[in-house]
């Protein structure tokens, strides 16, 4: 019974090569696919782009074309996920054939296999036969590695391409064993450099705030599976960095010495966009605030590291006649003043954040002075009180506060009950004050 990668690679070439059926075989494929062929030109990123690249190929040459698979080895990633190596044989229109060899990967989406990789190459008359691949740097007298290792290099390379390729020792420090020019590339770095750079220590590419954390992940996996996947910082040249995904899995040389082959991928872009994510989800969404849940993972947080703190619950009084008198606009630019009140009143320490409406919050922590808390709420009054008189005249508007102090023990939901009685206290008081509760 023919594998699965098999069948799947098999039934694309019959619809590319025997059909020519460009909407059967492109139907196959992912929409983010990664096409390379033998030619100059021959590659193509996406499912747009792999169409527009075999339309102009069957227009120029729509005859069927015969293949053969002599050989297939593939191996399954995850449940979802395989990459297959082959050895073909395609007869050239008019006579003639050649033996190709072909890497790919698919992934199942849907219950249905979708290519994801498609990698054809001919053998180099340039390359010696002993060179596994032509751009890796070996160590000076490394031992060499068997033909068995050498194929799960290949599959371990095929599941990610493209991407820089990383060998060690599975030994403290990762002791350097092999590397490839892209990921020299990434660093900028030549190989020369690169060993001076390192002291021959591929732990040493790492930002030293990763090393301890990337060595610890690696042996964690190598002992447990043989395998690792770790995310880290990976050091350029200059003292910048850039961030890496690194997937490895542990081999042997022909003298029985741990090592590991490594591939990584530059995943910055995408650490870019989750700290962008991230970022606009803990934002209010008109002023340059936190949310509310923002606030609370953030003063929870801080209940770590202090016992101590004091809570404001900040409310803008008579704001819905503001708002039905002057129009919503003018309301929003007051929720965005109050906002900047805020922000210059507090440390970078201290958590801001609008909680809804017209209602804001402002945690400090560490402070446990009732007569500090009170200046400081003095303070916020009397700067939005001065922008109130010269935007927002003859709107009434003002500020009520609830305080309370937070001490061990208590959580969230404690010191914002205790501010929200202090704040009720306030405004059933006549409005635009002050007020702990407990008192002090």
């Amino acid at each position: 019974m023919k594998s699965e990668g098999f069948q799947v690679f098999n039934n694309f070439f019959h619809a590319y090569l025997r059909e020519r059926d460009l909407d059967k075989f492109c139907a196959m494929v992912s929409e983010n696919v990664v096409s390379i062929g033998t030619g100059k030109h021959e590659l193509c990123v996406g499912k747009a782009a792999f169409r527009e690249m075999y339309s102009m190929e069957l227009l120029s040459a729509p005859d069927p074309v015969n293949f053969e698979i002599l050989e297939c080895s593939d191996s399954f990633v995850s449940d979802t996920f395989l990459s297959c190596f082959l050895h073909m044989r395609v007869d050239i229109p008019g006579g003639g054939s050649f033996i190709g060899r072909f890497t790919g990967s698919c992934a199942k989406l849907d219950g249905e296999w979708r290519i994801t990789n498609l990698h054809m190459s001919l053998p180099s008359p340039e390359q010696p036969e002993d060179s596994f691949f032509p751009d890796l740097h070996y160590k000076e007298g490394a031992e060499s590695i068997s033909g068995e290792t050498a194929r799960a290099l290949t599959y371990s390379i095929s599941s990610v391409v493209p991407g820089g390729i990383l060998g060690a020792y599975a030994e403290e420090g990762l002791p350097f064993y092999t590397i490839n020019n892209e990921l020299l590339q990434y660093m900028g770095l030549s190989y020369e450099e690169f060993l001076q750079a390192t002291g021959e220590m591929t732990l040493n590419i790492a930002h030293p705030d990763d090393r301890r954390m990337v060595e610890r992940v690696v042996f964690s996996g190598l002992h447990s599976s043989g395998e690792y996947e770790v995310q880290f910082r990976l050091m350029q040249k200059g003292a910048s960095f850039v961030w890496m995904y690194a997937r490895g899995k542990k081999l042997q040389t022909v003298n029985g010495r741990d090592i590991f082959i490594s591939v990584m991928i530059n995943i910055s872009r995408m650490i870019e966009m989750q700290e962008m994510l991230t970022f606009e989800a803990s934002r209010d969404v008109l002023t340059p605030l936190l949310n509310r849940r923002a606030l609370i993972k953030m003063i929870e947080d801080s209940f770590r590291v202090q016992d101590t703190g004091c809570f404001f619950i900040i409310d803008i009084d008579n704001f819905k006649k503001l708002n039905d008198t002057m129009g919503h606009q003018v309301g929003d630019a007051a929720l965005k003043d109050i906002s900047k009140v805020l922000l210059r009143r507090t440390r970078s320490t201290d958590i801001v954040a609008r909680l809804g409406g017209d209602e804001f919050a402002v945690y400090y922590p560490g402070l446990e002075v009732p007569d500090v808390a009170a200046r400081r709420a003095d303070q916020i009054q009397k700067d939005f009180a001065a922008v109130a008189r010269k935007k927002y005249t003859g709107s009434n508007i003002s500020l009520s506060i609830g305080s309370t102090m937070r001490t061990a023990g208590m959580n969230f939901d404690d010191i914002y009950r205790n501010a929200d009685y202090a704040l009720y206290a306030v405004k059933n008081s006549g409005k635009k004050g002050f007020r702990m509760w407990p008192e002090m």
